[in-house]
């Protein structure tokens, strides 16, 4: 009987050695395990710092995008001030007579202008040289006088064509080829304002402008005339040649 209390006192004894092993073992572990998730958790810190310092980056550089797209749109624009783009101009029998055309078409606009006679400096076709078979074509003219063409293009009716002799023709202010893609990008709202018959005209730097439903809005994108106009309940058509 004593010896088997022995025994199983030795038994015991070598139990708890086992067991402190294990303990010790498992402790080592956990410590060895929050180690790695300190370590962790350090570089998901780190990364999250680099995120938002990316973050920043790109925000700043999309804003010296806007910054630097804006002042080429305005300096493209400042550039191109006295010209003006005459649309479906109809074939003449001789290439000499645009100019002719050109300035009937003018004085035929404001029959009368507050300054000297009209005077172009530059004219030229868009897309083919002038007199080639085919249809109407377009036509970039450069006044010499920017008031000129600032009073020709106030006296045009809005949103309208020119009927000049015999044939509808459509006068705009040349514009940067970026200004020309967001007003494309706001389409919808134009030609929805004009089956609507209500006017609308164009504000720097780059603004619609419209009065709707007894309040007058200045939009600069498509999204915020949708909400305005109610665009999602009516699909507009585009009868208007694009420019």
């Amino acid at each position: 009987m004593e010896t088997l209390f022995l025994t199983l006192c030795d038994d015991i004894a070598a139990l708890k050695q086992k067991v402190a092993r294990h303990n010790k073992d498992i402790h080592r572990k956990l410590n060895d395990m929050g180690q790695r998730v300190d370590t962790l958790e350090q570089g998901n810190n780190a990364r999250e710092e680099e995120l938002e310092a990316c973050q920043r980056q790109t925000l700043e550089l999309q804003d010296q995008n806007a910054d630097l797209t804006y002042h080429l749109e305005d300096r493209e624009n400042r550039s191109c001030r006295a010209n003006i783009c005459i649309k479906e101009v109809p074939l003449q029998a001789d290439s000499g007579k645009l100019e002719d055309y050109i300035l009937r078409l003018f004085h035929h606009i404001v029959l009368a202008l507050p300054d000297k006679e009209i005077i172009l400096d530059h004219m030229q076709t868009v897309g083919c040289p002038y007199g080639t078979p085919g249809p109407p074509q377009d036509i970039l003219t450069r006044l010499h006088s920017y008031q000129q063409k600032e009073f020709i293009m106030a006296t045009i009716p809005d949103q309208g064509p020119v009927t000049f002799e015999g044939t509808k023709v459509w006068v705009y202010q040349d514009l940067s080829f970026i200004t020309l893609q967001r007003r494309r990008a706001l389409n919808p709202a134009t030609t929805f304002l004009r089956d609507k018959g209500v006017k609308y005209k164009w504000g720097h730097s780059f603004r619609l402008m419209f009065a709707w439903q007894r309040e007058t809005h200045a939009v600069s994108t498509l999204g915020k005339a949708t909400l305005i106009l109610g665009l999602e309940q009516e699909g507009p058509s585009s009868p208007m040649p694009q420019h």
